[in-house]
């Protein structure tokens, strides 16, 4: 099953020449664009406030978008249509094929 998050989840930058207070930063951004994002796709937030945090943290507004897009298509052809919620907002709903 496709929670409605995973096809806008970003993740944690690591890089080999990160030291501790360098991966607590990364973290502490990791959470707030999350958190961003959850509450954009629960209708609290704006897409320009999300995209506006990827951006000041370094991650493309553009590339971002074209990789939801991608994953949301992904999820699609795997089987999983997506809906519209009162929000507007496209979310997942299990297909489910009857046999006969």
């Amino acid at each position: 099953m496709v929670d409605l998050i995973d096809p806008f989840l970003t993740f944690y930058g690591h890089h080999p020449d990160h030291n501790r207070a360098d991966g607590r930063r990364e973290t502490e951004a990791l959470v707030t664009r999350q958190g961003l994002i959850e509450d954009w796709i629960e209708g609290f937030e704006s897409a320009e406030a999300v995209l506006d945090c990827l951006e000041e943290q370094g991650i493309g507004a553009t590339e971002f978008v074209q990789l939801v897009e991608s994953n949301v298509q992904h999820v699609i052809d795997g089987g999983t249509a997506y809906v519209q919620n009162e929000s507007g907002l496209l979310v997942p709903e299990l297909m489910r094929c009857h046999g006969s």
